[in-house]
């Protein structure tokens, strides 16, 4: 009788090893969590965890700055930034981070990239035309045609005439036409009157 005790007692021994290696082989940790440990390997274990994120609505989660809870760990507070719907107006700082549709807008506010036609200046941007995003004035050109159309419809005799262009033809015309009255001069020998040169009749006129 006792040895038939001791052959089911073994037996049974065997059964009860063979079920926890295949519970261990099958992946079971079921033994691991009733293992006793220590308050220590405990704390460091959760030290390696990031604590429960709290936040504001309509902020996005910024990377720790500052490790307030474990330094050795770089485990800290996160931070948070605001999400702003435009680039600028009341409460906008340059820290915030601007979404997409407040990129848009401010890109739409910006001028285009700048195209035209050699020897034109720019005169308005035209922002009801689809075609044209700019307008221009030619820069008179003497050799060209004087009522030659252009670009931007415009003629050669609308154009917009340079200095060195301008400054002789005046001086020119002046000499040609004004001859000072050197008689009648003013202190300091500033010439007063001037003598009008006509091409009617040749006869002159002091004004």
């Amino acid at each position: 009788m006792r040895i038939g005790n001791l052959f089911l007692c073994g037996v049974y021994a065997v059964a009860i090893s063979g079920a926890t290696f295949a519970a261990m082989a099958a992946g079971d940790d079921a033994a691991d969590r009733k293992k006793v440990t220590s308050q220590y390997y405990v704390d460091e274990k959760l030290k390696l965890k990031q604590p429960e994120m709290s936040g504001t609505n309509g902020r996005v989660v910024m990377y720790p700055t500052s490790y307030d809870i474990d330094e050795t760990a770089q485990i800290g507070t996160p931070g948070e930034k605001p999400v702003a719907e435009a680039l600028s107006g009341s409460g906008v700082t340059d820290n915030d981070l601007p979404n997409v549709g407040a990129v848009r807008a401010g890109l739409e506010d910006k001028q285009d990239k700048l195209s035209g036609t050699n020897g034109y200046v720019v005169t308005y941007r035209n922002v009801g035309d689809s075609g044209e995003q700019l307008k221009g004035n030619p820069i008179y050109n003497p050799s060209a045609n004087y009522n030659a159309d252009g670009s931007y419809s415009k003629k050669n005799k609308d154009g917009v005439i340079q200095a060195n262009h301008a400054n002789p033809a005046i001086a020119r015309g002046l000499n040609a036409h004004l001859t000072p009255d050197t008689n009648q001069q003013g202190p300091g020998g500033v010439n007063w009157l001037y003598t009008i040169r006509t091409e009617v009749d040749g006869t002159d006129y002091t004004r």
